[in-house]
């Protein structure tokens, strides 16, 4: 995230237009807003659900 913090960075402007495009709003973002546990608690939750999921297309064996 330290790409969002430094203009400099090489990535930052391009990841800069994306968190406008995603939060709809030009306002810089605050690393202080986002809840780290949170988002890697949540993203561990949907990675195991994804994990148990069928592939698009694929049938489910009937039990």
């Amino acid at each position: 995230m330290d790409f969002l913090a430094d203009p400099k960075h090489p990535d930052h402007a391009e990841c800069a237009a994306w968190v406008a495009e995603v939060t709809g709003s030009g306002d810089p973002f605050d690393l202080g807003f986002l809840d780290f546990a949170a988002v890697t608690l949540s993203s561990q939750t949907c990675l195991r659900i994804a994990r148990h999921r069928p592939a698009r297309g694929a049938r489910r064996l009937a039990a």
